[in-house]
């Protein structure tokens, strides 16, 4: 049986140390995410205002300004 020369012990040891400090890259990337309170995902409380359908000009308008000083999303979707 041919023993391993030193080449052959230091390529293993090289790759030992590559995947463990992958796997330690990963895992600390793992703890940043969950810890980052902006990157972590949050539940949508199920009271919140539903999406409205409108059906005129005259309906936004009133209901934009029952919010103001409120942030709003619009969403404008079309079937074309």
């Amino acid at each position: 049986m041919k023993s391993p020369n030193l080449d052959e012990i230091i390529k293993a040891w090289y790759y030992r140390f590559a995947v463990l400090a992958i796997l330690g890259l990963l895992l600390l990337l793992g703890l940043f995410i969950f810890y980052l309170p902006g990157l972590r995902p949050t539940r949508v409380d199920e009271s919140t205002t539903p999406l409205t359908d409108l059906h005129s000009i005259e309906e936004l308008q009133t209901i934009f300004n029952q919010d103001a000083g409120v942030p709003r999303l619009i969403l404008v979707l079309s079937p074309t």
